[in-house]
């Protein structure tokens, strides 16, 4: 009975999680109402509170999908090969990558990081990530000096992202990828040639990584994605 209860559970919240997507896609997540998510999912209000207090909930559940795919496929394709600042370096470039591939990708990004909970849950999301990278490669850094530097990275990163968005600065998103990697590695006394090392390693695999197989892995994994 409790297996059936959650089987239920799960495609129930798959059910709105792909439907919310949807609309996202067509209206934008802000022009998106609670309501038009119940009735597209066949759903009533009531019963997509129960699993989602807000819209801003589903969308922290679709971006904590995205995130954990990604670094899945790096561990699965990379792990032998790359260790260290340049795994962290190609997870962000090989993630900007992904979001800005398509408008409506691109658009999704920004609407995500113009919420101030939703870059919360980047850095919640990438310290652990990160977290096991350096227990890995036994860097000497703590948990809490990459906290302290991934939420200065991933506040610049908000703010760089919506000017380039609004035209207030001119910078491609490898750019911007490259340098809230700079940002990071800053915040955790890495000199500058290192960095700058650093980020070219990770651009020159990135580069070589064909964006279609990453979409891909992607929408393997995140059932919402898929059309």
């Amino acid at each position: 009975m409790v297996v059936v209860e959650m089987d239920r559970a799960a495609i129930q919240r798959d059910n709105i999680l792909k439907n919310s997507y949807r609309l996202f896609k067509e209206k934008g997540f802000k022009n998106t109402t609670t309501r038009e998510i119940a009735t597209t999912s066949q759903i009533n209000k009531g019963l997509l509170h129960y699993y989602y207090n807000q819209k801003e909930d589903i969308v922290i559940e679709m971006y904590e999908d995205v995130l954990d795919a990604l670094y899945n496929y790096v561990e699965k394709n990379y792990k032998d090969e790359v260790k260290g600042y340049t795994y962290l370096a190609l997870l962000n470039i090989l993630f900007y990558k992904t979001m800005t591939s398509t408008d409506e990708s691109l658009n999704f990004l920004t609407e995500m990081m113009s919420s101030r909970e939703l870059t919360k849950v980047k850095t919640e999301k990438y310290i652990d990530s990160y977290y096991k990278i350096i227990e890995y490669d036994n860097l000497s850094i703590t948990r809490y000096q990459m906290l302290l530097a991934l939420t200065v990275a991933v506040g610049a990163e908000s703010e760089l992202l919506l000017s380039i968005r609004e035209g207030k600065i001119k910078m491609t998103y490898e750019k911007l990828a490259t340098t809230v990697n700079k940002l990071l590695f800053t915040m955790l006394k890495v000199d500058e040639a290192q960095i700058k090392e650093i980020n070219e390693e990770a651009k020159k695999i990135a580069n070589a990584i064909k964006i279609e197989e990453v979409i891909s892995h992607l929408k393997e994994n995140c059932k919402w994605a898929r059309e």
